[in-house]
């Protein structure tokens, strides 16, 4: 499984660990190892930035 399909499963699923690992048939503690063999920093900064606009879409503070 290729670092690319995770990433865009997380995308589609709107970064939902559960849903990803569902739709990719692997368990979430699998999906935690993926995410941490292969993207490292990486993952972690997309997943923040992620959070920072949603919550500025929530909040209506999108510049």
């Amino acid at each position: 499984m290729t670092k690319e399909i995770v990433e865009q499963t997380l995308i589609k699923n709107n970064y939902n660990k559960t849903l990803t690992a569902k739709e990719l048939e692997i368990s979430r503690s699998t999906l935690w190892r993926i995410l941490k063999e292969s993207s490292g920093c990486e993952f972690n900064h997309m997943y923040k930035n992620f959070i920072m606009v949603s919550l500025m879409i929530s909040y209506n503070r999108v510049p």
